[in-house]
């Protein structure tokens, strides 16, 4: 969930903790950098994180299904970033907030997992979470700041968008679900980290060039 107070302390870890381009990394190999991420983790102000060109911002967040294999998809607000504008997405998730508990990466992601869905879909109750991996849109210097931890999470209650200043709350695709060979009809629509998490992971049928295409992020640009 978005919240503009840039006061507030956010976890961040170094960019060299990630020596990567690749925009999405399968868990199992994410997650042998976790070590390298814990090493460099630190709380710094939301404003001072959003103006550094060193600093990855990780953000938990989760595709949603249900036990049939059906995605949920939401349509976010026109106002905003401009790569986020009215696109089709299929994740809901949040920056982690700093917290007095001593504890480690993984902890602080499932917490704030879990918290975001309970605030952007009002479920509380997920009969499965698995991690899936990482992903990140190297396509401008805002965008590349952010580093989503992507869980699926099935969910078998009914819900709705919750979070009305990041997802629209009359969209026709609320309460709806896809299954995975539906969703291609959103391909020219979905946000850069839905298309990515879509070819890379959900859908089989498209090449590693459709992902691939999008500019490369240069490390040497300045903010």
């Amino acid at each position: 969930m978005i919240n503009m107070d840039n006061d507030r302390e956010i976890l961040v870890f170094p960019r060299l903790s990630l020596p990567t381009l690749a925009p999405f990394i399968p868990w199992k190999n994410a997650s042998t950098s976790f070590k390298f991420i814990e090493e460099g983790m630190d709380w710094v102000s939301r404003e001072k994180a959003e103006l550094s060109a060193d600093l990855f911002q990780p953000i938990p967040c989760a595709i949603v299904r249900n036990d049939l294999g059906e995605y949920c998809v939401l349509r976010r607000i026109k106002e905003g970033r401009e790569d986020l504008r009215s696109k089709v997405s299929l994740v809901v998730g949040g920056h982690v907030d700093r917290c007095d508990e001593t504890t480690g990466l993984s902890s602080l992601l499932l917490s704030t997992l879990k918290r975001e869905v309970k605030e952007e879909l009002g479920v509380e109750s997920l009969s499965g979470i698995m991690p899936i991996g990482m992903v990140m849109d190297h396509s401008s210097v805002i965008a590349s700041r952010h580093v989503g931890f992507v869980y699926e999470l099935v969910i078998s209650e009914e819900f709705k968008p919750q979070a009305t200043e990041e997802f629209s709350a009359d969209s026709i695709l609320n309460r709806r679900l896809y299954a995975p060979t539906e969703l291609s009809k959103f391909r020219e629509e979905f946000d850069p980290w839905s298309f990515i998490i879509f070819a890379e992971y959900i859908s089989t049928s498209f090449v590693p060039t459709d992902v691939g295409s999008q500019p490369a992020f240069s490390f040497t640009w300045n903010t």
